[in-house]
């Protein structure tokens, strides 16, 4: 099976289409002895997201090193970012465990867990767990509570290797 390159004006860049059999070899097929068809074992995978050929004047060439360096810093930091949106998920599923009680922790919570804790009282706070109880956490508790609700914030927030 061969393939014929195509251009793309964002990445991967090039994209890889299957010709009929027999098309680069016959003289009066738009294929033939098409200077962007390749066989098939030949076809290189993306690096970086990208294709590490180019089409330059109507030939495929191979890209630079510093263009794939450049390729390369883009796809490390894109996927520094994907981790990071897959540890907010994690963040945001997750629950930590106080007097028995299992709390949440998703984005809203976490805002509420910060704003009671930064405006102490003389009462208590009501804060609602995972099972949608009520739970009055006693303000003498707030220090233990945040404790717990922080240990598990640093587990959960851990990098993904």
């Amino acid at each position: 099976m061969k393939y014929i390159a195509i251009s793309l004006p964002e990445k991967p860049f090039i994209v890889w289409s299957s010709i009929p059999d027999g098309a680069y070899e016959n003289p009066e097929s738009e294929y033939f002895e098409h200077p962007l068809v390749l066989d098939e074992e030949d076809v290189p995978s993306t690096e970086f997201g990208v294709c590490p050929l180019k089409i330059v004047e109507g030939a495929l060439v191979s890209r630079t090193p510093a263009e794939m360096t450049a390729f390369e810093s883009q796809w490390i930091q894109s996927e520094f970012l994907r981790n990071n949106k897959l540890i907010i998920n994690q963040v945001n599923e997750g629950s930590f465990t106080y007097d028995t009680q299992t709390f949440p922790m998703d984005e809203r919570s976490r805002i509420f867990y910060q704003a009671f804790d930064r405006a102490r009282g003389t009462v208590g706070v009501k804060c609602m767990t995972t099972a949608g109880a009520l739970y009055t956490l006693p303000v003498e508790n707030i220090d233990a509570f945040m404790d717990a609700y922080f240990s598990q914030l640093r587990e959960l927030s851990k990098p993904l290797v």
